[in-house]
C-alpha cells in the first residue's frame, strides 16, 4: 500500500492509500509545529467524516467545501479510484 498525495489547500494535506480498507476514503493532514499533527479520515461517497483527531468542527467544514469541489473528479467509484495509483496523478492537475 502507498499512500499518495491528491492536493493541498492551506495548511492541509489530502492523501489517499491505494488499496486500503473500506469504506473508501480520503485522509486529511495538517502538519504542525509541534510533534503531533491533525487528521481526519472522509468517506468518499458522501464525505462524511468518518474519523477526526486534531480538527475543529470548523476546519472539518472546511475540508468538506474543498473535497466537495473535487468530488466529481473522486468519482462515485471510491473502491475504484483507490485502487488505480494513477487516478492520485490525475487529480493533482
Amino acid at each position: 500500500m502507498t499512500m499518495g498525495e491528491m492536493f493541498r489547500f492551506g495548511n492541509i494535506i489530502i492523501r489517499v492509500w491505494s488499496n486500503d480498507h473500506n469504506p473508501p476514503h480520503v485522509e486529511a493532514y495538517w502538519p504542525s509545529m509541534k510533534n503531533s499533527e491533525a487528521h481526519a479520515k472522509f468517506e468518499l461517497e458522501n464525505l462524511n467524516c468518518i474519523e477526526c483527531d486534531g480538527f475543529s468542527t470548523r476546519d472539518i467544514r472546511k475540508i468538506q467545501v474543498e473535497l466537495r469541489k473535487r468530488h466529481e473528479k473522486l468519482g462515485k467509484d471510491g473502491g475504484k479510484f483507490m485502487a488505480r495509483r494513477r487516478l492520485v496523478t490525475e487529480i493533482k492537475t
